[in-house]
C-alpha cells in the first residue's frame, strides 16, 4: 500500500513538472520582481479575536480561497479533500447529512437533536446539519477547528466548527466575473460587485446560480431516460459596511439562496436473497436483477424506481454585526436572524419489483409516499468584550441568546401486504406533525496568563442554560387502520458548565508548543421523528466530551515550511445514538434516539506548507484517528446480521465509528510559469487525496466498508499579467476512481445493500474564465 501511494504522488509531480518544463521550452521560467520570499501566514479568529494560526493553542486549519479554487472546491461539503480529520456523512436527505470531525458526528433524522459539528458564516451558528451544504460564495477563507470548542462556541460543537468567513465590501470598485463548465453538463455563473458608496459607506454583492444535469440513470418506464440527482440552485449575498467614526463600525450581511433537484438517489450495490416481506401463494421465485434492468453492483448508476424523488430548500438570512473601540477595547454585537425551509420526497433507493414483467402485478415500490417539509427559524444574539493583547491578562468575554423553531410535516404511505392470494394491499398511511422549540442562554470566557514573554496560560469557561420543547401529531390513514394515531408532548430543562485549561510555550520565535483540556457538550435531545410514540418516547440526556490535545506549531528554513502537529485524545459520555429500548411493560425492542454508551477518538495529525523553491510550492495534511465504541451494547443490527435471540439489536462494543478512515491524507503541489514573452503567465496545480476503509454503518456491517481509494486532480491554469483575466482547464478524478460516499441497508431486501455514489466518484473535465475589473 505504501508503494502505490508513493507511486501515485510521484506520478502525479513527474506529470506536472513534465508539462511545466515543456511550456517553460517557450516561456522561460522567471520570477517576478513582486514575488516575495516566505510563504503568507493566515490570519483567522478560531478565539474571536485576529490572530496568526501559529500562534492559536488548538488544531486548526484554514483554507485560503486560493487553495479552495486550485483544489476546484465549489460547495461546502468538498472541504474534505483538503482537510483529513474532516469527513461528510451523505445520507439520502438533508436530516441524515452531517460533518463529521475526527470521525464523531451526529446521524439523525430526529428534530428535535443537535449537531455535533458546528457549521457557522460570519459569526452566525447555522442550526441543522443539513445547512452545512451550501454553494461556497465569494469565500474569504474557511477555518476548521478540529476537537471540542464548548467554551468559546457552544453547546452544538462538542467535535469541532466548521466556520466560513465571506469576502468584506472593498475601498475601491471593482467586479469579478466567473462562468465554468465541464463534460458532467454542469453549468456555473457567478458574479461580484464591490465598492465604496459613500466616503463612510462600502458595498458588496454577489450572486451565483448554477445547473447541474443528473448522473444516475433511473430505467423505469415513468422515468426513462431522466437522470436523477440534478441540482439547480442560485445563491445570493449582500455586505454593506458603515464606518460611523474613527471607533464604530456596523456590518449588514444578508444572504438567500434556493435549490431544486431530485436528489439523493440510491443505488443497488448487491442483491442475494428474496424480500424479506414475503408473498402468499409462492408466486414469487427468487428476487432476480435481470429482470428488473439492473445489475447491482459496485459502480452501479442505475435504478429502477416510480418513487418522486426531489429535494429542494430555500434559505435566508440577516445579521448585523457591531464592533466599538473603547480605548484599546472592542466591544461586538452580533445579531442574526435565519429561515431555512425543506421540501423533500425520498423512495426506497433500491429497484422496484416490477412483477408485470412476469404477468402479475404492475409493481408499487416498496415506500409509496415518503414526503415531507420542515421549516426552521432561528435567532441569535451574541455580545463580548475583547480586552488589548499586550497585558499581564487578556481575555475574551461575552453572552450568547438563541432561539429557534423547527416545524416538520411528513407523510408516509408503506405495503405492507401484496395481493396475492387474493389478498388485498395493506398500507400503513399516516400524516405527522410535529413542532420543536429550543432556547437556551450562555455566558462564556476565555483569558491568556501572559506569565512571560514564552510562557501563557489559558483559562476558558462557559455555563448555558437551556430549554427544550416539542408536540406531534399523527392521523391513522391506513386502510384497515392499525393503530398509528398518536399524540404528545414534552420539555426537557437542564444548566451546564464546560472549562478548559492550557499552557503555550514559545521554544522560539518560530515554535510554539501547547497543551490543553477542554470539554464540549451537546444538549438534550428526544427522538421526534414519525415513527414516535408518545408512550415510549423520553428525554436523551445531553453528550459530554473531554479532550486533550498536545500541539507543536512551527515555521522552518526562513519562513518556506510551516508544520503543525497535534496529538489528541477525547472521551464522549452519553453518547447520543438510534439503539434498541425494550418499553416498559413489552417484551420487543424498538429503535429510539437514546444515550448509547460511550465513545473515544484519538489520533495524530498534520498540516503542512512548503514553499520550495519561488516557483513550486507543497500544501497538505494527514491524519491518523482511532474513533472507537467504547460501550455501546443495543447497537440497531442490519438485514445480514442475526440478531434474533437478543431482540432485534446487538453489543458492538469495541467496534469502530462510522465514517472515519484510520488514515487520511492530501498532498497538493502549485508550480507558477513566469514569462516575459507572453502576455500571461502560467500554473499547474494537482492534488492527490487517499483514505483508508471506511465503515459506514453503527452496526459493524462488513458489507458496509468502502475500501480504501485514492482521487487525484489537475489543473492547468493561465492569467493575465495585469489580472484583468484567467482561465483554467481542470480534470477532477484523473484516474475515473469510482467510490461509494454511503452504503446502506436496501428497504424490504435481506443481505441487499444501496449505496450512494457521488459526482465526484468519476472523472470530470472542465474549463472555468474568470473576469476582474478595477
Amino acid at each position: 500500500m505504501k508503494s502505490f501511494i508513493k507511486t501515485k504522488i510521484a506520478v502525479m509531480i513527474t506529470t506536472a513538472l513534465q508539462l511545466s518544463n515543456a511550456m517553460a521550452e517557450e516561456a522561460p521560467t522567471l520570477a517576478p520582481e513582486n514575488v516575495t520570499a516566505g510563504l503568507e501566514i493566515i490570519q483567522v479568529t478560531a478565539q474571536k479575536r485576529a490572530q496568526s494560526i501559529q500562534d492559536v493553542s488548538s488544531a486548526v486549519t484554514a483554507l485560503s480561497p486560493e487553495s479552495i479554487d486550485n483544489a476546484q472546491i465549489f460547495q461546502s461539503q468538498d472541504l474534505t479533500k483538503l482537510v483529513p480529520s474532516l469527513t461528510y456523512t451523505q445520507g439520502n436527505s438533508s436530516r441524515s447529512s452531517s460533518f463529521n470531525i475526527r470521525g464523531i458526528g451526529t446521524r439523525s433524522y430526529s428534530s428535535a437533536v443537535e449537531p455535533s459539528v458546528s457549521t457557522m458564516v460570519d459569526g452566525v451558528v447555522y442550526g441543522r446539519s443539513g445547512m452545512s451544504a451550501m454553494n461556497l460564495l465569494d469565500v474569504e477563507r474557511v477555518e476548521v477547528l478540529r476537537g471540542p470548542q464548548g467554551t468559546l462556541f457552544g453547546k452544538n460543537a462538542s467535535a469541532g466548527v466548521v466556520h466560513i468567513m465571506t469576502k468584506a465590501p472593498t475601498e475601491h470598485f471593482e467586479v469579478d466575473f466567473m462562468a465554468g463548465f465541464d463534460d458532467s453538463q454542469e453549468y456555473r455563473y457567478g458574479m461580484s460587485v464591490s465598492g465604496a458608496l459613500t466616503d463612510s459607506v462600502k458595498a458588496r454583492l454577489t450572486a451565483q446560480a448554477l445547473n447541474r444535469d443528473g448522473y444516475i440513470e433511473n430505467i423505469h418506464p415513468d422515468y426513462t431516460g431522466e437522470d436523477m440527482n440534478s441540482e439547480d440552485s442560485w445563491s445570493a449575498r449582500g455586505k454593506v459596511l458603515w464606518n460611523i467614526n474613527d471607533d464604530i463600525d456596523a456590518t449588514w450581511a444578508f444572504d438567500a439562496s434556493e435549490s431544486r433537484g431530485d436528489c439523493c438517489v440510491g443505488t443497488a450495490r448487491a442483491d442475494n436473497t428474496v424480500p424479506q416481506w414475503g408473498f402468499t401463494g409462492g408466486l414469487i421465485p427468487a428476487y432476480v436483477s435481470g429482470l428488473l434492468g439492473i445489475e447491482p453492483s459496485e459502480t452501479n448508476l442505475k435504478t429502477n424506481d416510480e418513487t418522486e424523488y426531489y429535494s429542494n430548500f430555500k434559505s435566508t438570512g440577516n445579521a448585523l454585526t457591531v464592533n466599538w473601540n473603547v480605548g484599546d477595547y472592542t466591544f461586538t454585537s452580533i445579531t442574526a436572524a435565519r429561515a431555512w425551509d425543506v421540501e423533500e420526497s425520498q423512495g426506497d433507493g433500491v429497484p422496484e419489483l416490477n412483477l408485470a414483467l412476469a404477468g402479475l402485478w404492475d409493481g408499487m415500490p416498496y415506500l409509496d409516499t415518503n414526503r415531507g417539509t420542515s421549516s426552521q427559524e432561528q435567532f441569535s444574539q451574541e455580545l463580548r468584550i475583547a480586552s488589548p493583547v499586550d497585558q499581564f491578562i487578556s481575555y475574551v468575554a461575552g453572552v450568547y441568546y438563541w432561539d429557534q423553531t423547527l416545524e416538520r410535516n411528513f407523510e408516509r404511505k408503506e405495503i405492507n401486504q401484496g395481493i396475492f392470494g387474493g389478498v388485498p394491499p395493506v398500507y400503513n398511511h399516516g400524516d405527522f406533525a410535529a413542532e420543536v422549540d429550543s432556547t437556551s442562554l450562555s455566558v462564556f470566557g476565555q483569558a491568556t496568563i501572559n506569565f512571560s514573554d514564552s510562557l501563557r496560560g489559558i483559562v476558558g469557561a462557559r455555563f448555558v442554560d437551556e430549554e427544550l420543547s416539542y408536540t406531534f401529531n399523527r392521523d391513522d390513514l391506513s386502510m384497515p387502520a392499525n393503530g398509528l394515531a398518536d399524540s404528545g408532548s414534552d420539555k426537557a430543562t437542564d444548566s451546564n458548565f464546560t472549562g478548559k485549561i492550557g499552557l503555550e510555550y514559545n521554544v522560539s520565535e518560530d515554535m510554539m508548543t501547547y497543551a490543553s483540556f477542554s470539554q464540549g457538550y451537546k444538549g438534550k435531545a428526544f427522538n421526534v421523528l414519525y415513527d414516535m410514540k408518545s408512550a415510549t418516547t423520553f428525554e436523551v440526556q445531553p453528550e459530554t466530551s473531554d479532550a486533550i490535545e498536545l500541539g507543536v506549531k512551527a515555521i522552518w528554513l526562513d519562513n518556506t515550511l510551516v508544520t503543525n502537529i497535534a496529538l489528541f485524545s477525547t472521551k464522549y459520555k452519553n453518547y447520543q445514538a438510534q439503539a434498541g429500548i425494550v418499553p416498559e411493560g413489552s417484551t420487543i425492542a424498538e429503535s429510539h434516539l437514546v444515550n448509547a454508551g460511550a465513545v473515544s477518538t484519538e489520533g495524530l495529525e498534520l498540516d503542512f506548507q512548503w514553499l520550495a523553491t519561488d516557483n513550486l510550492s507543497f500544501a497538505g495534511g494527514a491524519a491518523y484517528t482511532d474513533a472507537v465504541l467504547d460501550d455501546f451494547k443495543n447497537a440497531p443490527c442490519g438485514s445480514a446480521q442475526d440478531c434474533s435471540a437478543t431482540g432485534g439489536f446487538q453489543d458492538v462494543s469495541g467496534g469502530q465509528m462510522p465514517n472515519a478512515p484510520k488514515i487520511k491524507f492530501n498532498i497538493g503541489l502549485t508550480y507558477d510559469i513566469y514569462t516575459d514573452s507572453l502576455p500571461f503567465d502560467m500554473a499547474i496545480h494537482a492534488n492527490y487525496q487517499w483514505q483508508d476503509d471506511v465503515l459506514f454503518s453503527i452496526d459493524q456491517d462488513a458489507n458496509k466498508i468502502q475500501e480504501a481509494y485514492g482521487t487525484s486532480d489537475i489543473s492547468f491554469n493561465l492569467r493575465d499579467k495585469d489580472d484583468v483575466w484567467s482561465a483554467k482547464i481542470y480534470v477532477n478524478n484523473v484516474t475515473d476512481e469510482q467510490y461509494a460516499s454511503y452504503i446502506g441497508d436496501t428497504l424490504g431486501y435481506a443481505t441487499s445493500y444501496s449505496q450512494f455514489i457521488s459526482r465526484n466518484a468519476q472523472r470530470i473535465i472542465g474549463v472555468e474564465i474568470k473576469l476582474h475589473f478595477e
